[in-house]
Formats: structure tokens, sequence, C-alpha cells
């Protein structure tokens, strides 16, 4: 598929828009804010805080009704055969429901269709349940990180150590490494399974879904107020995450299959 079919089909699915918008919303939040400590022209700085403004109200709106897919999803992972899998993607899929019913809420206010009276307390539960799905696709990834990392550790201990190694253990019936590790041993061998994972093109989804989710989850701790970061920053995260999200959206084989 050429640059041009991938483009089409990209601007043809309402979550390639997202990401597109996302990306520039966060990219002129980062460039305003590049601008504004240069003290260069303010006029110039204005226009980018209301691109990034109208960004945010478009997302909106195409996120507007999204609920209904984050419910069905939920009732598939619910359904998955291992455990850790169906509790943290079905969790993962409500509390990204109850966020978009809640932002979904905040948008007919700001466009006066209805009235809300506690409108940060709102946004706060908005950004409360953003938390927590960014926590728990973090969770997602720790676990399949430590399950690789531990398969990686095995493939090594089988090539490097003969048999004569290993002695057996009447108990379990298993074969178990005689050899002591040392300190240098075990910087070489975490230094060699870092290796073999970034060098495995297999498992780049994963990689960059876990630097996608943890610069994400910077954003909802500083709007709650639990961090504090600059415009920059958080237009510098945002754009990291956006960029990805929407790697993953134009070539399907860098996403994250569970």
């Amino acid at each position: 598929m050429d640059f041009s079919t991938k483009l089409i089909a990209l601007n043809s699915k309402s979550n390639g828009k997202d990401k597109i918008f996302r990306t520039v919303q966060y990219a002129c939040k980062l460039f305003w804010y590049i601008l504004w400590r240069s003290k260069s022209n303010k006029e110039f700085i204005e226009k980018l805080k209301i691109i990034e403004a109208v960004m945010s109200s478009t997302r909106k709106a195409l996120r507007f009704g999204k609920t209904h897919e984050m419910i069905m999803n939920a009732l598939n992972s619910i359904h998955l055969q291992d455990h850790f899998y169906r509790y943290v993607l079905t969790f993962c899929n409500l509390n990204q429901s109850c966020y978009l019913i809640i932002d979904n809420l905040l948008w007919l206010n700001s466009i006066n269709v209805i009235k809300i009276k506690n409108k940060e307390v709102y946004s706060k539960w908005c950004n409360k349940f953003w938390l927590f799905s960014s926590i728990l696709y973090l969770a997602r990834d720790f676990h399949d990180l430590v399950e690789l990392i531990s398969l990686v550790n095995e493939r090594i201990k089988r090539k490097s150590e003969p048999l004569s190694k290993y002695r057996l253990d009447e108990q379990s019936g298993a074969y178990i490494s005689t050899n002591k590790p040392s300190g240098s041993t075990d910087k070489y061998k975490a230094l060699n399974i870092l290796r073999i994972i970034l060098s495995n093109k297999k498992n780049q989804p994963l990689l960059l879904d876990t630097v996608k989710n943890a610069a994400d989850i910077f954003l909802p701790l500083n709007s709650l107020g639990y961090i504090e970061l600059s415009p920059g920053a958080q237009g510098l995260l945002g754009l990291i995450s956006s960029l990805l999200s929407l790697l993953f959206v134009w070539d399907s084989t860098y996403k994250l299959k569970t």
C-alpha cells in the first residue's frame, strides 16, 4: 500500500482523524511554549493557542457516542481465557466508557446544549477515569515485559550453560543451576537481555506501547494536581504519545495485539 492510499485510509477513520488532531493539538502546545520562553511574536503564540483549543474541541466532537464501542469491547474482553488480560482489559474499557460519558457531557455543556453546575467536579472525575485507564494499560505492558524478560533469560541460560552445570532436584524432578551468579555476571546478563529484546522486531509493538502509555500517564496526573508540569512538558509528552498512537493506526504491525 503506497503513501497516498494509506493517507486516504487514515483520513476515512474517525480514530485516525482523532490521532491527527491530537498530534496537532500537543504540537501547538509545545511550540507556543517554546516561543513564549524565547519571547517571540505574541500574535503567533495566540494563534497556536487557538488552534490547540480548536483541535481539542474537535476531538471531543469526534468522541461523541463512542461509549457504546468501549462497552462492546468490555463485553468481548470479559471472555478472554487469560485471567490477567480479562480483568485488566475489561476494567480499562469500562473506565474509558465512564471517561467518555463525562467527556461528552462536558462537551455538550461547552456548546450550551446542557447546563452543568459543578463543571470542575465532572472534569476531575473525567481525569480520574483517564488516569485509571492509563495505569491499567501500563500494568498490562509491564506484565508483558516481565514475561518477555523471563523468557529471554531462560533461553540465554539454556544456550550458555551445559547440562553438567545443573543438578537434579529430587523433590520437583527439575534440573537446577549450580552456578552462583556474581555481580558482574548479572550486569552482563541484564545488558544481554536488553540487547536481545531491542534487536528483535517482534518486540517493537510492546516497547512502543510502553513508551506511549508511560508518556500518557503524566497528563492526567498533571490535570489532577498530583504533579506539576509546564505546558512545554505537557506538549512534549502528549506529542510523543500522539505520534506513537498515530503510528499504530497508520501501520497495524506496530500495534500491540492482546
